[in-house]
This record gives C-alpha cells, sequence and structure tokens, in this order.
C-alpha cells in the first residue's frame, strides 16, 4: 500500500511539475489555477483511494471466502465518490472551465475502472472519460515523439519516426532484442524516454 501511494503522489508531481512549465495545463487566472490543482488533488486523494483499493481485493484478495462478500463494499465506496463527482461536472465538458491537468488526472483516475461497468453507470463520466482519451490536445502533449533517443544502460539508440516503415522495424528489432537480453540475463533493461513527457492516456 505504501508502493501504491508513492506511485500516486510521484505521478501527481510529475503533472504539476510538467504543468507549472508548459502552457495548457493549468489556467493564467490564480483563482482558476487554484482550482485546477484543487482538482488535481481530488482525483489522486479522493476519488482513487477506493479504486485502488478495488484493484488490490481483485488481485491479492480475489481467492479468498470472503471476496465477494467485501467487494460490494468497495464498489458502494466508489459509487458515493463518482456520484458526487458526476454531480459536480454535469453537462460540462471538463471540471472547471478549459481542460486543465485536474482533468488530466481525473480521467487518468476513472480509467481505472475500465472493465468493472461502474463509470459506464454515470453517463456523463462516460462522456468525459471518452472526450479526456480523445481530446487532440490530450493527443498532442502525450503522443509517442516523431523521433529521440531512448536511454538503456549501456548504450543509446536513436529511434526512427514511428510513421515510417523503417522506424516501426527498428523500433521492433530494438525491443525483441531486448526482451531477448532480458532473458538471457535475467536483468531489468532502463529506458528513458527524453522527449516523451508522459502516456497516462494512452
Amino acid at each position: 500500500m505504501k508502493k501504491a501511494i508513492s506511485l500516486c503522489s510521484s505521478r501527481g508531481a510529475i503533472v504539476f511539475h510538467i504543468a507549472e512549465r508548459h502552457a495548457g495545463l493549468l489556467p493564467d487566472d490564480a483563482n482558476a489555477r487554484a482550482r485546477a490543482i484543487t482538482w488535481m488533488f481530488a482525483a489522486l486523494n479522493t476519488v482513487e483511494p477506493p479504486i485502488v483499493d478495488r484493484e488490490v481485493a481483485e488481485y491479492l484478495e480475489g481467492d479468498e471466502t470472503w471476496y465477494e462478500q467485501r467487494l460490494p463494499f468497495i464498489d458502494e465506496r466508489i459509487r458515493k465518490r463518482l456520484g458526487e463527482l458526476s454531480g459536480r461536472l454535469g453537462n460540462a465538458d471538463w471540471l472547471d472551465g478549459a481542460f486543465s491537468a485536474g482533468d488530466l488526472l481525473m480521467v487518468t483516475v476513472l480509467r481505472r475502472l475500465e472493465g468493472s461497468g461502474i463509470v459506464e453507470e454515470y453517463p456523463n463520466l462516460a462522456a468525459y472519460v471518452a472526450r479526456g482519451k480523445a481530446a487532440a490536445r490530450i493527443q498532442a502533449r502525450f503522443r509517442r515523439p516523431t523521433g529521440g533517443y531512448h536511454r538503456r544502460t549501456d548504450r543509446l539508440t536513436k529511434v526512427r519516426a514511428p510513421g515510417s516503415d523503417s522506424g516501426r522495424s527498428r523500433a521492433a528489432e530494438i525491443t525483441t532484442r531486448a526482451r531477448q537480453g532480458n532473458l538471457r540475463s535475467g536483468m531489468r533493461l532502463k529506458w528513458k524516454p527524453v522527449k516523451t513527457a508522459s502516456r497516462l492516456l494512452s
């Protein structure tokens, strides 16, 4: 659980760091900016915890005899949060005016429920998630870069633009060799996309 909290905190810090330095994720107006940051906290600290509890129960407690009895209580907590969020969103496209880092994190959190059918119980939230996934603004910020370097522990490999056949074949070759190397050596390769900000909504 501590690890999950750490990951959530790191994710919020990363998004905030990017939003502070690039236009479009935080409003210029001080009050609107404060509200957007508040939604970032709400996504990670209010909406997400019961969703994480559901995942923990599913993956770690699914074989327990009391799992089926416990799951409805967790889902009830999730529905309480989503009901409040749905009421706040109403018919709006985004949580507070224009799209912001708050929406980015909220959509990311709600996507953790994909396959459960819970979000679909709230049509405006389902539409909200769909907008978040399809928004050109998000795609422009978080799509795969047209070129760049991917760092491996022992070398740098230039990756060509993914739109070209040579780029795709080269990327596939690199991925295959990396996986084979992992299997042979038992070591985990560390890749660092230098130019990619995030893939939260991919």
